[in-house]
């Protein structure tokens, strides 16, 4: 099993996404979910030095496929939303451990990546609580600034604040680094 082959793999998928993003780094566009693990895998590397390869492997499939299942095919509501989101987890674990699977991962590795993707253990677990910490941090650098005009300020606030509640102490330092920084402290501050 080699990671990079993994990637290559979860790039398959993710290539046939049609929706397209620019890529922070190169200036180019892309397929949204091929820019969006890349960020996740950078995130990733800030936060930690030497994370387990269960872990970049997480990271790198955190929204394999997710353009298969959009949010508009679920009703409007938050009760919607979280059955949405659960499904989705349960989704890109399943995927994923069907690409580790085909290119020979033994099998406790592809459990712990699916454990990691479903999010089991978040707040007790240091690698799943990583993981969202990657999760959050791109939402904050890729998506914020499209998705924040689109709510009301007393709802976006509340996202914020829940988007801030996931995170750890050093992913928080990080994000306030962020250009969205400046928009998350004057909703935090109600200006």
């Amino acid at each position: 099993m080699n990671i990079q082959d993994i990637f290559r793999r979860i790039d398959q998928v993710n290539e046939k996404d049609e929706r397209r993003i620019t890529d922070i780094e190169t200036g180019m566009p892309g397929p949204q979910e091929i820019i969006y693990s890349k960020r996740m895998l950078h995130w990733l590397s800030v936060l930690t030095p030497n994370p387990s390869d269960e872990l970049r492997t997480a990271v790198y499939a955190q929204h394999i496929g997710r353009f298969h299942k959009p949010r508009n095919t679920y009703p409007p509501g938050r009760a919607a939303y979280l059955q949405w989101k659960t499904a989705l987890l349960a989704y890109h674990a399943e995927l994923a451990s069907g690409i580790l699977t085909e290119a020979g991962a033994p099998p406790e590795f592809t459990a712990r990546v699916s454990k990691l993707l479903r999010k089991q253990g978040l707040g007790r677990d240091p690698e799943t609580q990583l993981l969202e910490d990657c999760a959050c941090l791109v939402f904050l650098e890729l998506f914020y600034a499209d998705f924040a005009p689109t709510q009301d300020r007393e709802k976006m606030a509340g996202i914020v604040k829940k988007t801030l509640q996931r995170m750890s102490d050093a992913a928080k330092a990080h994000a306030m680094q962020l250009p969205a920084a400046i928009h998350v402290k004057e909703l935090l501050s109600g200006s």
